[in-house]
C-alpha cells in the first residue's frame, strides 16, 4: 500500500489530496495491483476501471480482422515531476467501456487498477475526495480530447512529411530544438505509418534542409 501510495502521489489524476486522503483511496476504491511481465498481454475487461501505470509502460491495442494491429495508446509511469515518458500523460490509462481492447506490458509493468464508479456511489462523509477526483478526471479527459483532435488533424495530412510537419508544430518548446515525448516507434504509431518509412522520410527532409539535424526524439529545425 506504501508503495502505492508513492507511486501516485505524482499522479496528475490524485492532484490536490492529502496523504491521508491517498490512503482512504487506495483502501476504497482500488482492487490492488496487477504485475505483468515484458511481452505479456491480457484482454482488458475491468469495465468502469481507470488503470494507472505505477511502473513499466503498458500499450493498449486493438487486432482487426485481417491481423492488423492499431495501437491506441502507450502509457508509462509518471517521472518523479509527475511526467510521462510516453503518449498517455502521467500513466493515467484511461479505458472505460471498451470491449475487445488487448493491452500489452512493453517491459515489466505493475498496474493498479481504480474504480470510478464505485467513487460515484461511495458515500463519504467529506466529499471533498468524491469532488476532487471527478475534477480531476473531467480535466484529464478534457485534455484527452484536445489531444485526440490534433492527432485526428495529424493523420487527416496527405504526406507522410505533412504528418511530421505537424505533429512537429503542435509541440511546444523553443523554436530550433524539439523534442517529441516519444520514441521513434510511438512517433511512427502515432502517425499511423511503418517506421521505416518514417525514418526514409526524416532522412530526406534533412538532406533538403527541411531539418538540420535529429537525434532519437530530438529535432533541430534551424
Amino acid at each position: 500500500m506504501d508503495f502505492c501510495k508513492e507511486q501516485i502521489k505524482t499522479n496528475p489524476l490524485f492532484c490536490g489530496l492529502s496523504e491521508n486522503e491517498l490512503e482512504l483511496l487506495l483502501h476504497f476504491l482500488t482492487d490492488g495491483t496487477e504485475e505483468y511481465e515484458e511481452g505479456e498481454s491480457f484482454v482488458w475487461d475491468r469495465h468502469g476501471y481507470i488503470g494507472i501505470v505505477l511502473e513499466g509502460e503498458i500499450s493498449l491495442l486493438t487486432v482487426d480482422r485481417f491481423g492488423k494491429i492499431n495501437v491506441i495508446e502507450t502509457s508509462s509511469a509518471p517521472s518523479a515531476a509527475g511526467k510521462s515518458s510516453a503518449s498517455s500523460a502521467g500513466g493515467f490509462g484511461c479505458l472505460l467501456e471498451n470491449s475487445g481492447v488487448t493491452a500489452v506490458a512493453k517491459r515489466k509493468s505493475t498496474m493498479l487498477f481504480f474504480n470510478y464508479k464505485k467513487l460515484c456511489e461511495w458515500d463519504f462523509p467529506n466529499n471533498k475526495i468524491q469532488i476532487t477526483l471527478l475534477k480531476n478526471i473531467q480535466s484529464l479527459l478534457l485534455s484527452r480530447f484536445t489531444d485526440d483532435g490534433k492527432r485526428l488533424c495529424c493523420l487527416s495530412q496527405k504526406t507522410i512529411r505533412d504528418k511530421i510537419l505537424f505533429l512537429l508544430n503542435t509541440v511546444p518548446g523553443d523554436e530550433n530544438i524539439i523534442k517529441l515525448p516519444m520514441n521513434r516507434q510511438q512517433m511512427a504509431d502515432y502517425l499511423a505509418i511503418d517506421r521505416s518509412a518514417l525514418s526514409r522520410e526524416i532522412m530526406k527532409m534533412k538532406a533538403e534542409n527541411i531539418i538540420k539535424d535529429y537525434c532519437k526524439n530530438e529535432f533541430t529545425i534551424k
